[in-house]
């Protein structure tokens, strides 16, 4: 059995070397296809795999089945990428997208025409520069700036004034209001503390008379209240007394001036 199978297979390989196999397969048994990568598309050979003429453009190796490395491209990967591109290149005809200021691949040597900028020229000018002069090829600005009432990078756009002018108006009223403010927090820490109404004052002397004096009106009862007649005092009592007393007597006319 063993005998028999090994002479049907020689057979089998002997008649696929004498008849050609079908298009575009090759080897033993026409198990193998072709790369397709043969110059002008020719079939390679069915016994091998190898293309008589050579590689397509953009394909390397014996059996034409390898890409051209980054960086080259073309017949038998001959050429190189131009160094305007951006990133690499086809590797067939060195095609790619070139850098702003420049066109014309797969060399992207051409400069942009005065009036155009940006990836392969594709963009126009927007003619608002000063003194008309031509914007850079590769942004599009504008080295000496804007014309009046246009802005942006490549000055291609207009101003809006009243949203200028409203926005300064707001940062206006936020300035003003924001110093209203500090100035009202100020005072607020820095104004006397020591002026309090007699009934929340402890004061350390005694009241020698307790007596009140009646009056008429709620200003000379309230200024009756701070003027008690005590004992006596030393001097350093003194001085403090006299002290208390003027800082009752200046919150008194406070409250009568807020009254009135």
């Amino acid at each position: 059995m063993k005998e028999n199978s090994a002479v049907k297979k020689s057979i089998f390989m002997f008649l696929s070397l004498i008849i050609a196999c079908s298009f575009g397969r090759f080897g033993n048994g026409c198990e193998n296809i072709c790369s397709g990568h043969c110059l002008y598309n020719e079939t390679c050979n069915h016994v091998n795999g190898l293309c008589s003429k050579g590689c397509a453009p953009g394909y390397y190796g014996s059996l034409c089945s390898k890409v051209c490395p980054s960086g080259s491209y073309g017949l038998n990967c001959s050429g190189t990428c131009s160094r305007n591109c951006i990133g690499t290149c086809g590797n067939v005809d060195g095609s790619c997208k070139c850098v702003p200021g420049f066109s014309d691949p797969p060399n992207c040597t051409t400069e942009c025409l005065p009036g155009f900028y940006g990836i392969n020229c594709q963009y126009r000018c927007s003619g608002q520069c000063v003194n008309n002069e031509n914007c850079s090829r590769f942004d599009g600005s504008c080295s000496l700036g804007c014309k009046d009432n246009y802005v942006g990078v490549a000055c291609d756009s207009l101003h809006d004034s009243s949203t200028s002018a409203s926005t300064v108006g707001l940062a206006i009223v936020v300035a003003v209001y924001s110093v209203c403010l500090m100035a009202a927090l100020i005072f607020f820490y820095l104004r006397p503390q020591h002026c309090k109404t007699s009934k929340e004052r402890k004061p350390k002397f005694a009241p020698k008379d307790t007596k009140s004096v009646q009056s008429s009106s709620p200003q000379t009862n309230y200024l009756n209240d701070v003027t008690h007649n005590y004992q006596d005092l030393d001097d350093d009592d003194k001085d403090s007394y006299e002290l208390i007393q003027a800082s009752a007597n200046l919150c008194a006319y406070q409250k009568i001036e807020h009254t009135t």
